[in-house]
């Protein structure tokens, strides 16, 4: 059945008539045809979500017109409908009839959502705000109220249809709107629609109710009883990722497919430390709300179509709602009137999926690659057990022991924006570039006292939700201590995932550093040589072992330009007699992939001619070698940059190693 609208309004629907603010992420609809429900027309007032301000306003001026059954003829009444099917109907009817209700109370502000549009997005607009945006405020008591009645409506029609999806749905829907965890679980779990639907609604509730191990746990099992011509509604990474992400997942081979899924949730997981992996079930969360709201009523009055579902899995459904009236206007001699509607999204999403180009490479990626970001993303998440996840500064390298590997990683907080100029200026005398001794960013007592630190080595591929993988060292914050260190761990040979996390229950705040951590090359020659891995230079003596160097790792690779530095290295398996030289060499990145062995963009001279002997190497590590070296970064421009090393014995090939690095504006 189609829907109508008054013949005496004609409207039409401006294509970039929705708008969505971030923060606040704002949605703003200015609506003609298409229609939230079968059967009837759309309204043209916005409703409010329940935590959103609202107040008494002029109803809506569509109203409800029946479809007749074209094939009756003209005063035929159509015959009566079975029970259920009449049942599901007064279901629907109250569903949209709450929404009206809740609708015709939000305060149409003249002038909200600003004319302008930074996405489009089918029908709709995504605006970033900033902090435009004003708080928002909880429902008015009439629509509790309202929706109490609704639910308790819902509740009868449950009674009559036990198995329907329908109903299931929206009564865990308008649950968790209430902030009602209890009955919202006793619905999932009285639930009896088909089997995967059901363990679809536990793994929604159980999200919400932070338990997030038990929520993977049902998504897992619906995805099992998901029968196949269903499956297709179950993916949805189309919309959260950009186009070489969604490159990557696009493999010909469905196994392979299903291991690129994974290891981009695995990646995405914000803290290790936090059992479960709730990224992933907030992404099935909105996969099981698409299904709820694409048959119901909705807020916008709208049809259910891509855009709305795009919406939904990039940022999760609206905090709130808000309405912007402006002058009504005259367009081609047909009356246009503006009904702007103003979703509010989550306000401190970030984003933790990693870019597609970083899969493409993974393991081979450095530090920074996974960093969290915020600001303008394609999509965000914000978890409730930290709302603010930050970045550490972090440096690693790998050295051989044996048959594994020893991992250094250091690591510190950034500075804060406000932190930077001072910092900058208390290195404008220092020609080390002020890596020595340096007070906590903030300040010791601006740490939480229960912070806890971790270092995970994971496996590349593993399960998606695990009940807490084992960091290899886990520490709290020792009292008066600064969030800044160098730590070690000796693990197989192998590829990893490295994160280095920090984690206040408490304070509900986090830190960290995460990357990939590929196995060491195999050389062709007889030599192999470790990371390069830059090193306070203020100490005059140069260290003599790794263990040495250890206390001066630099926890960052992003230095100013003319920046002294100090480079140490490893090389293992100098023959006995043999004597091995050094070249030292750097070029921009961009330009790494295309160079040829010894091509350097500019070769760097340490102060002393560098050589490496097999009897350098210490008595009880026969044929290793541990070397340091001082040198000046020339007045690079800002950027990108690769400094590599080479390592050759006579005619043979070379070892080589490299270090990406930043160069910042001194």
């Amino acid at each position: 059945m189609g829907s109508a609208v008054e013949p005496d309004t004609p409207l039409t629907l401006d294509p970039m008539s929705s708008q969505l603010r971030i923060p606040a992420l704002c949605l703003v609809a200015l609506l003609g045809i298409g229609s939230g429900a079968a059967g009837v027309s759309s309204a043209t007032d916005f409703h409010l979500d329940e935590v959103g301000a609202e107040v008494p306003t002029t109803p809506s001026s569509f109203e409800v017109i029946p479809s007749p059954d074209p094939l009756s003829p003209p005063g035929l009444q159509p015959p009566s409908l079975p029970d259920s099917v009449e049942v599901n109907r007064e279901a629907r009817r109250a569903q949209e009839d709450f929404e009206r209700f809740r609708e015709s109370r939000i305060p149409a502000e003249r002038g909200r959502g600003g004319g302008r549009c930074d996405e489009p997005v089918g029908r709709l607009c995504l605006n970033f705000t900033g902090d435009e945006a004003p708080p928002i405020g909880r429902a008015p008591l009439p629509v509790v109220q309202a929706r109490a009645e609704l639910l308790d409506e819902l509740a009868r029609a449950a009674e009559a249809l036990p198995g329907d999806m329908w109903i299931a749905g929206q009564r865990v829907h308008y649950y968790l709107e209430a902030g009602d965890i209890f009955n919202a679980r006793e619905v999932a779990e009285d639930c009896q629609a088909r089997e995967w639907w059901c363990l679809a609604l536990r793994g929604l509730v159980l999200h919400h109710d932070e338990r997030w191990i038990e929520a993977g746990e049902a998504f897992l099992d619906a995805l099992e009883e998901t029968p196949a011509d269903e499956m297709e509604g179950w993916t949805g990474e189309d919309w959260v990722m950009e186009r070489a992400g969604r490159s990557f997942l696009d493999a010909g081979d469905a196994g392979e497919r299903e291991r690129r899924r994974a290891l981009l949730w695995r990646l995405a997981d914000p803290l290790f430390l936090v059992p479960g992996n709730d990224r992933w079930t907030a992404h099935m969360a909105r996969l099981t709300q698409v299904r709820i709201l694409e048959d119901a009523y909705n807020a916008f009055g709208l049809s259910w179509d891509e855009d709305l579902e795009q919406i939904l899995l990039r940022y999760g459904w609206a905090l709130g709602w808000e309405r912007s009236m402006s002058t009504p206007d005259m367009r081609g001699g047909m009356q246009i009137r503006p009904n702007r509607m103003v979703a509010r999204l989550d306000p401190q999403r970030r984003r933790f999926l990693p870019m597609g180009e970083v899969l493409e490479r993974f393991p081979g990626t450095g530090e920074g690659a996974l960093d969290v970001r915020d600001g303008r993303q394609t999509t965000g998440y914000t978890p409730s057990y930290a709302p603010r996840i930050e970045n550490l500064s972090s440096q690693t390298a790998r050295f051989i022991r044996d048959d594994e590997l020893l991992v250094v990683h250091a690591f510190a907080r950034e500075p804060e924006e406000d932190d930077e100029s001072v910092a900058r200026a208390e290195q404008d005398d220092d020609p080390f570039g002020g890596w020595g001794e340096r007070a906590p960013v903030g300040g010791a007592d601006a740490l939480p006292r229960d912070l806890q630190q971790a270092l995970f080595l994971l496996p590349v591929m593993g399960p998606v939700v695990e009940d807490g993988p084992e960091p290899l060292r886990n520490q709290p914050l020792p009292e008066g201590g600064a969030l800044e260190d160098v730590w070690t761990a000796t693990v197989p040979r192998g590829d990893y995932i490295l994160s280095m996390e920090a984690w206040s229950r408490l304070d509900r705040v986090g830190w960290r550093a995460r990357q990939g951590l590929p196995d060491l090359p195999t050389p062709e020659g007889e030599l192999m040589v470790s990371d390069p891995v830059f090193l306070d230079a203020e100490p005059l003596d140069e260290p003599e072992t790794l263990d040495e160097a250890l206390p001066y790792v630099l926890p960052t690779v992003s230095f100013p330009q003319g920046t002294l530095l100090r480079i140490g290295w490893e090389v293992y398996g100098i023959p006995e007699g043999r004597i091995a030289s050094v070249s030292l060499g750097l070029e921009p990145a961009e330009r790494s992939a295309l160079r040829r062995l010894g091509e350097f963009f500019r070769v760097l001279d340490p102060v002393e001619p560098v050589t490496i002997r097999w009897d350098d190497a210490e008595a009880e590590t026969p044929g290793v070698v541990f070397r340091a070296v001082n040198l000046q970064l020339p007045q690079l421009d800002p950027g990108v940059y690769d400094l590599f090393m080479e390592i050759q014995l006579d005619d043979d090939p070379p070892a080589v190693s490299y270090r990406r690095f930043h160069v910042t504006e001194g």
